[in-house]
């Protein structure tokens, strides 16, 4: 049934793939493959408010799911939600704290929306460090997360 559903929505009947996956979800409530593929359906109509209201029930449920809080950071990204969306990296970060992609988006995010307070750059300038020492495999070092502790020890400076 999922299948149909992608079928209906490459044929862009939206409207048919969300009835089909709103019954499989509704016979399995755990089907997790279903309810992802219906918040891309919600992403895809910009229904942006039901994918967060989906993806919010599937996580109370399943907070291990660290693609599903990518995916709600990145929602709220775009609504330019920055608190929730910075929850959303630090749960991602407690699952795996050695991301350095995580672990540099959190800081870029901690940097650019909250500049005034000097916890908020401090904890930036932590986590730009964190993203450089966790990219060690690579012989180039992570020019962002270093651009970011030179921002970031200038602006605790200012304050």
């Amino acid at each position: 049934m999922r299948l149909l559903a992608i079928f209906h929505e490459a044929k862009g009947e939206l409207d048919k793939a969300q009835n089909i996956l709103l019954d499989l979800i509704e016979q399995n409530p755990k089907d997790s493959q279903s309810i992802k593929r219906l918040v891309a359906l919600y992403r895809d109509m910009n229904w942006n408010n039901e994918a967060i209201a989906v993806l919010n029930k599937y996580i109370e449920v399943n907070l291990e799911d660290q693609e599903s809080w990518n995916e709600l950071a990145e929602i709220y990204l775009c609504q330019q939600n920055y608190p929730k969306a910075i929850h959303c990296y630090e749960e991602i970060l407690l699952h795996t704290p050695k991301n350095y992609h995580i672990a540099l988006k959190y800081a870029e995010l901690l940097y650019s929306t909250r500049r005034d307070r000097l916890e908020d750059m401090t904890n930036a300038r932590k986590y730009f460090i964190l993203a450089s020492i966790c990219r060690t495999k690579e012989s180039v070092p992570l020019v962002r997360a270093l651009f970011g502790i030179i921002k970031a020890t200038k602006a605790i400076a200012k304050l």
